[in-house]
């Protein structure tokens, strides 16, 4: 499972991470408008009833002008993806491992 299809950070938008035209990494005004980073969780767990993923609260890195360095570098030639995954509590397992 993709986990931004989970997000619920109402402030994050697409998850674009990358702009596919190169660019100058002094670039102040450069446009992400792919994305190419991903976080994928397996979904089914076979000892529990329920998702094993909840809600994501996941966000892009990097993309910020405060994100630059001081001589005005960006980190990287992309974008990152960050994501805390909530997992439901078990409260017994039913299968031992």
């Amino acid at each position: 499972m993709d986990t931004w299809t989970r997000n619920i950070n109402p402030f994050e938008g697409n998850g674009l991470t990358n702009a596919e035209s190169y660019f100058d990494l002094t670039d102040p005004t450069r446009v992400f408008d792919q994305r190419i980073d991903f976080i994928f969780a397996r979904n089914n767990i076979p000892f529990l009833d329920e998702p094993a993923i909840g809600p994501v609260v996941a966000t892009v890195v990097g993309d910020a002008q405060r994100d630059r360095t001081r001589s005005g570098l960006w980190p990287s030639d992309h974008a990152g993806i960050v994501a805390r995954l909530y997992l439901p509590r078990v409260r017994r397992f039913t299968r031992r491992w």
